[in-house]
């Protein structure tokens, strides 16, 4: 009898290869589904025919008018009379102002950046890196500075009406897409929405100081704005890595990490980045997985405000953050899981960035991973989480010794070099052994 830990995947001569995700859909579906699948509730509205259904069922809940041709939208003063409504939010002033507290490290910057130099010498070295200027010459740079109004204009004249993925918390919020007080969900509303009436909203909340707080997460600029790469792209890596733009008024997103490698390029507007290794996530006090605001869990530490009595080690987390505010055409380089907390500064922001790397080619997400193992082992006993431990030390991120030295040359397995019908196949075996249990 074969015991189900030895069993062997089936049919890897006959697997058919599964069509490659962008990162930018990962994300996308990660923070669409992840909840959604596990608590059996979906996040978002069903999607409807007209602009109209499309923004009557999302901007209401929020306390915010429809807006149509001829009537803009006026902000209701009333509807929020009998909250504790917080002020506007400054990143920049907020974090300075903060008695006793010692100036974060800056994130180095360097400037006249080349393919050879970005690929040797940055990204080998696993920190982040900003290079002034690095995309001011693009036209949607130029575009986007002489006005709010003037770069909304240039949104929608590249848009194809595809409804985007967007977000937005009250004005109690504070600007902060965060957790609701118990931890159980979020603090915002979730929809698919024609850009332009997202566009619509931000500018007529002008400089509203209780104002909503509206951000399109994670567009895809080839799905909703097909020309925009025509004339803006970025030489530092491959073509074929897809862009996603990001755009709002002012708010502010906890610290969390993306899996892949991340290029942000400033468009429009000002964004603080506040970063912290990958090593410090015990000392940022993450939150619950399955309710997180963006797929994966981020730190209940408000890091422009910060409690040290309620979490005390944010102090070692503090020590090794770094800082930087970027201005349009500015870049950040993010390392693929450095925690990021991000501040969008002004009335209209814009963002695109670029994620890469992080997957191994036709292989599996490490946090899908990273989640099957908090299932699988979290809850064994000390003895056995050693023991697999160890056993991840020799196969995975082998620290003891090589794996594969005493196999021969040529030899096609998981513990050597895989082929693509063998992943298909162990991908299908995942599958199926997960709908077993």
């Amino acid at each position: 009898m074969i015991s189900s830990a030895s069993r062997r995947p089936k049919g890897a001569g006959q697997a058919r290869l599964r069509p490659v995700v962008s990162p930018h859909r990962q994300k996308l579906n990660n923070v669409l589904h992840l909840s959604s699948f596990l608590r059996s509730r979906s996040p978002l509205p069903k999607k409807h025919t007209t602009e109209d259904i499309y923004y009557t069922a999302f901007f209401p809940t929020l306390g915010l008018g429809a807006i149509d041709g001829a009537t803009p939208y006026r902000y209701r003063r009333d509807i929020n009379r009998n909250c504790s409504v917080v002020p506007a939010f400054s990143a920049v002033s907020t974090i300075q102002s903060q008695p006793g507290r010692a100036a974060l490290q800056e994130i180095a910057e360097w400037k006249h950046v080349d393919v050879a130099t970005f690929h040797n010498e940055i990204v080998p070295a696993n920190e982040p890196v900003i290079i002034r200027s690095l995309v001011a010459k693009w036209p949607a740079v130029s575009q986007c500075q002489s006005s709010a109004g003037a770069a909304c204009e240039f949104l929608k004249g590249l848009y194809n009406d595809t409804p985007v993925y967007t977000i937005a918390a009250p004005p109690e919020a504070g600007g902060r897409f965060f957790y609701t007080d118990d931890l159980k969900g979020v603090n915002f509303k979730r929809g698919q929405i024609p850009l332009r009436q997202v566009l619509s909203q931000i500018l007529a909340q002008d400089d509203n100081r209780e104002e909503h707080a509206l951000a399109v997460q994670a567009m895809s600029v080839r799905e909703a704005l097909p020309d925009f790469e025509k004339q803006n792209s970025l030489s530092l890596i491959d073509s074929s890595v897809a862009p996603t733009m990001w755009i709002g008024n002012r708010g502010r997103v906890a610290p969390h990490f993306d899996v892949h490698r991340n290029l942000a390029c400033v468009i429009a507007g000002r964004r603080q980045f506040i970063l912290f290794p990958p090593e410090q996530l015990a000392n940022l006090y993450l939150g619950p997985v399955l309710n997180a605001p963006g797929g994966v869990p981020v730190s209940l530490v408000d890091i422009w405000n910060p409690d040290l009595e309620r979490f005390p080690r944010y102090a070692n987390a503090l020590s090794a953050a770094q800082e930087a505010v970027l201005e349009p055409g500015d870049v950040l380089y993010i390392p693929s899981l450095w925690w990021h907390g991000v501040a969008s500064l002004e009335r209209l922001n814009i963002l695109v960035n670029y994620w890469w790397d992080g997957v191994v080619a036709g292989g599996v997400s490490p946090n899908d991973t990273l989640l099957h193992g908090m299932l699988a082992i979290a809850g064994l006993d000390t003895s056995q989480r050693q023991a697999w431990r160890d056993y991840f030390d020799y196969f995975v991120f082998k620290t003891a010794a090589d794996p594969t030295a005493h196999l021969p040359d040529g030899l096609q397995d998981i513990s050597t070099t895989i082929s693509a019908e063998q992943a298909e196949a162990v991908r299908n075996y995942l599958s199926e052994r997960l709908k077993e249990q």
